[in-house]
């Protein structure tokens, strides 16, 4: 993983672990913002909760967070054809309502700034013309 990422993005200090072990690595309020896109929607439902809890703790006051997930309700396994090539098919998919993510934001103190939601329309894309997929961006109020 850690290869391809050099390769495209360059080298630099990438951690590679479960996003729910974040504060292993960053204490309380010591970031100015968190950047999670393509990736909460592969968490099940009590852990994307709890990230959420994670990031506004590590997150500096008016930190931002970036996020994205799916709408829908309830998880499946997808085809993803960015794994065929290692000799996997599929990947897990929690879903998520507008309305639970705006409880969630609401409930740890975000104060939603903007909103985009996409129709997910190539071919190669995770459940292609089926799902919308939203980008939020979000702040920190306290």
């Amino acid at each position: 993983m850690k290869n391809n990422a050099y390769k495209i993005h360059g080298e630099f200090p990438y951690i590679v672990d479960d996003m729910i072990n974040l504060k292993k690595y960053f204490v309380s309020d010591s970031l100015d913002a968190v950047f999670a896109v393509y990736s909460l929607f592969h968490l099940p439902s009590d852990d994307f909760k709890k990230l959420f809890s994670i990031v506004h703790d590590i997150l500096k006051q008016n930190g931002i967070f970036l996020f994205t997930y799916q709408i829908g309700s309830g998880e499946e396994m997808v085809d993803e054809p960015y794994l065929k090539e290692e000799g996997k098919n599929t990947l897990y998919i929690s879903y998520q309502s507008n309305e639970a993510v705006k409880n969630i934001l609401d409930q740890f103190s975000f104060k939603e700034l903007f909103r985009k939601h996409k129709i997910e329309t190539s071919e190669t894309a995770i459940n292609a013309n089926e799902v919308v997929t939203v980008f939020v961006l979000a702040q920190k109020v306290k």
